[in-house]
């Protein structure tokens, strides 16, 4: 019997199957084939189209509501896509400000200011080094590096290694190996400012009579073609007393928040000796 009739069959299922998937549409061009159709069909069966009937119109509500919740889920995205474009150019406007901060203040005659970005953090030297991204060739090894805070520069370190694929190791000033020449600001008196690790210095080499005391402010000589004079290093917080034939030293807190810098300058000395450097492969 099914054998006999295995073509009127299959064709009566394959028109009810694409019957039900029509119903299931809303869309105008398809529903009016649909009303069309049924009409066709109505004098054979009108029970039949009538639950057809009833049947498409659930499944248009149903398309309705995935349709809805498609365009929830498209909203939501873009709502999450505007809180990021947003969040990122207040970064950027941010960092913008930074840059020109750093770039609009005066580094004095005798040196070329490098912008740069801090690219990274080394985990086994945290406290001591910043990884930072340099586009420009006089940069080279003992450079002074700078930062803005509050309108005015302040020491970092010096540019301690460059690395082939265009970045730069920068010393931080508090590692105990970097040293650099500095005076008290209040009196002129020169001493050497040496890292003691964490946020610790130490101004070293004071004559037995100086008369530093705490809040003094600390910043460079300006000895040795390094550093500009004048940039702050930090805060006298305690005075050792000199014990025998000893010298007075002086503990200082770093003006530079070393935690935060995201951005710097590298200030390179503009003279024969410097370019000859340079020139140097």
């Amino acid at each position: 019997m099914f054998h006999r009739h295995q073509t009127l069959t299959l064709f009566g299922f394959y028109s009810l199957l694409s019957l039900a998937f029509l119903s299931w549409s809303a869309d105008r061009v398809v529903h009016s084939l649909k009303i069309t159709f049924y009409s066709l069909w109505s004098p054979l069966g009108g029970a039949v189209i009538d639950e057809l009937d009833q049947a498409g119109r659930f499944g248009g509500r149903l398309a309705d509501l995935f349709r809805a919740d498609q365009r929830a889920r498209e909203f939501e995205s873009k709502w999450i896509q505007d809180r990021l474009d947003t969040a990122r150019l207040e970064t950027l406007e941010e960092e913008n400000e930074r840059l020109t901060g750093l770039l609009g203040i005066s580094v004095g005659a005798g040196y070329r200011a490098t912008g740069a970005r801090v690219w990274a953090r080394d985990p086994a030297d945290w406290f001591h080094s910043l990884l930072v991204k340099i586009d420009s060739p006089t940069v080279a090894m003992g450079d002074a590096v700078i930062t803005v805070q509050d309108g005015r520069s302040v020491v970092l370190g010096q540019v301690q290694e460059l690395l082939p694929d265009g970045k730069a190791r920068v010393l931080l000033l508090t590692d105990p190996f970097s040293a650099l020449s500095a005076q008290v600001g209040r009196t002129g008196e020169q001493g050497l400012v040496e890292g003691r690790g964490g946020a610790r210095l130490l101004l070293n080499y004071l004559y037995a009579d100086s008369t530093v005391r705490a809040g003094d402010e600390i910043v460079t000589a300006g000895l040795g073609d390094v550093y500009p004079p004048h940039v702050l290093v930090g805060h006298v917080t305690d005075v050792v007393e000199p014990v025998g034939a000893s010298s007075k030293r002086a503990a200082v807190f770093p003006a530079a928040r070393l935690g935060f810098v995201r951005e710097l300058l590298i200030l390179s000395p503009v003279n024969e000796k410097s370019i000859t450097r340079n020139k140097t492969p």
